[in-house]
This record gives C-alpha cells, sequence and structure tokens, in this order.
C-alpha cells in the first residue's frame, strides 16, 4: 500500500540522525515485520529516497550509513540480497553501505 511506504520513508527520515531514534524505529519495523503488517516491497519503496540522499546526509550525520542499516535490520530487508543491492546502488558509496550489510546477510 501506498501509505505504508510513505509511513517508512517519514518515520527513516526523521530517525537517521541520531542513534536512539534509529534502534526505536529498527525495533518499531521488527514489530510491523512479525506481524505481517507491511509488505518487504513498501519497507524497500520507503527507504529509496533516504538511501539516495545518503551521501548528503553523512555531511551532516556522520553515522548515517550505520544508522540505516540498524533501521534496514529492523525491516528485515537484509535478508534479501537484491533489496540491499538495488537500495545501496541509490547511494555513491555503495561499497560502504554493502560491507555495513554484508555480514548481515
Amino acid at each position: 500500500m501506498f501509505h505504508h511506504c510513505c509511513l517508512v520513508d517519514k518515520l527513516v527520515s526523521m530517525a537517521i540522525e541520531n542513534k536512539s531514534d534509529a534502534q526505536l524505529v529498527a525495533r518499531l519495523f521488527n514489530r510491523v515485520v512479525s506481524r505481517r503488517l507491511c509488505s518487504p516491497a513498501s519497507f524497500g519503496e520507503g527507504f529509496v529516497s533516504v538511501a539516495q540522499a545518503l551521501d548528503y546526509i553523512a555531511i551532516y550525520a556522520p553515522q548515517a550509513f550505520e544508522r540505516i542499516v540498524i533501521m534496514l535490520k529492523g525491516a528485515h530487508l537484509y535478508e534479501d540480497d537484491e533489496c540491499c543491492k538495488r537500495l545501496s546502488s541509490k547511494s555513491r558509496n555503495s561499497g560502504m553501505l554493502l560491507l555495513l550489510l554484508v555480514p548481515s546477510c
């Protein structure tokens, strides 16, 4: 559903700059996944805009790569190799994002 990916986008965008917020959102995403309230496709779509802006965000929030990984793990998107590759390809520094996801994959 369209509104699911918009909510995911908003939550990820708001939590990317703060570790405790990222952890809170990750726990929420984990709960949503366990109850099957949002599809993996909607989660993936919700991360796209932040993944595209990640290099810029990292200038002001140097831990942005680590924080997006925290939230990706909460959404269980790290379990899907194709999704990991697709999201990391949105960032100019895709190698760094993939390296952070690899131990989980």
